[in-house]
């Protein structure tokens, strides 16, 4: 049998833990300043390319559109993204692209990282770290794909940001 005392203890030491964790202040940063400056670092980046779905190209999508390798272009869509607010999405797609982050080293390429672009037509700019797969190509894009797409990524855990800086 458990005495007491052993009992009044143990609801001390309980509540002497809660009362430190409750007071102690937090210094990390916000989540999403957190994980977008973990998962899109600066080192060892060598290129932005960047990728536009377009309904009026006969090429296959999405269309790349431009390449970034020079350290201000590279440095400008890094804070850019850093920048960005957890939040949902919300909106009609007005226009998406794939933002394609190559890491490496002089020797080469050694992994690429993905961000999905929104802009919606109410005027909100959202981008979205995701894992590309054959789903998010296509041989010709349509509105229709656009709504699959978002589909595809979710709702949630979007990153709400400026206008794309480029």
């Amino acid at each position: 049998m458990i005495h007491a005392r052993y009992i009044t203890l143990f609801f001390g030491v309980i509540s002497f833990l809660v009362l430190i964790m409750g007071c102690s202040e937090r210094t990390d940063a916000p989540m999403s300043e957190t994980n977008l400056k973990s998962i899109f670092p600066k080192e060892q980046l060598k290129e932005i390319w960047v990728q536009l779905y377009r309904e009026d190209s006969i090429k296959a999508q999405p269309e790349l559109i431009a390449v970034y390798f020079e350290d201000p272009d590279l440095n400008k869509i890094l804070n850019w993204i850093h920048e960005g607010v957890i939040s949902d999405f919300e909106g009609t797609i007005a226009s998406l692209s794939i933002l394609q982050f190559e890491y490496g080293t002089k020797e080469g390429a050694a992994e690429a990282k993905y961000i999905m672009y929104a802009a919606t037509k109410e005027g909100g700019y959202y981008i979205k770290p995701f894992n590309i797969t054959p789903h998010f190509n296509f041989d010709s894009y349509k509105q229709e794909d656009g709504d699959k797409l978002i589909s595809l990524l979710g709702k949630t855990e979007w990153y709400k940001v400026e206008r794309a800086p480029y």
